[in-house]
């Protein structure tokens, strides 16, 4: 399978500012995104963990139960990625450019455990715009190599999310509920 790649910089827009409007960017705007980088780019593990747990265990996802864990997971983290890239304004023009580089050396790995280390080593390692790009490449390039839908995945998880109560700012502010 080859996945066609859509436009990266809309859908990284799209998403950010979806996320904005939902109040997941308030305490970090208009001037203070630096902090929200690093937590963030520790979501990003987190879904790849998310994923690496739903393969192992051959799981089906809890929120789209007629989906496989590993691939919601992966669109997880690449909702995440763009919501960076959309925040911090990184040009994604040549993400489909890279992403045979990524695969290509995506084929030394075996197995998901494998390419998701790959995936989270880019994201912990590079500079800020380096880490968002080579890990969104790595997570096309995993969806790729197991057949993921990635879109189709993004799409699907983007309008659940939208109807999330723990997704509300109310929910997010009460004792408990999701800081970021």
């Amino acid at each position: 399978m080859t996945l066609l790649i859509p436009d990266l910089n809309s859908l990284a827009a799209e998403i950010h500012q979806q996320n904005v409007d939902a109040g997941w960017w308030d305490e970090h705007l208009p001037d203070n995104k630096a902090d929200r980088y690093e937590d963030a780019m520790m979501l990003v593990v987190t879904e790849l963990s998310e994923a690496t747990e739903g393969a192992r265990k051959d799981l089906m996802d809890d929120k789209l139960p007629a989906e496989k864990m590993f691939d919601v997971e992966m669109a997880d983290a690449m909702i995440r990625l763009l919501d960076l890239a959309g925040a911090y304004k990184v040009d994604l023009d040549f993400v489909e450019g890279a992403v045979p580089n990524a695969r290509a050396a995506m084929k030394y790995f075996k197995t998901p455990l494998q390419h998701i280390r790959c995936a989270v080593r880019m994201s912990c390692l590079a500079r800020k715009e380096n880490a968002i790009t080579s890990t969104i490449e790595a997570v096309i390039a995993i969806a790729d190599t197991y057949d993921v839908d990635l879109w189709r995945l993004v799409a699907e998880k983007r309008a659940f999310n939208r109807t999330r109560k723990d997704h509300t700012r109310e929910a997010r502010a009460a004792e408990g509920g999701k800081k970021w």
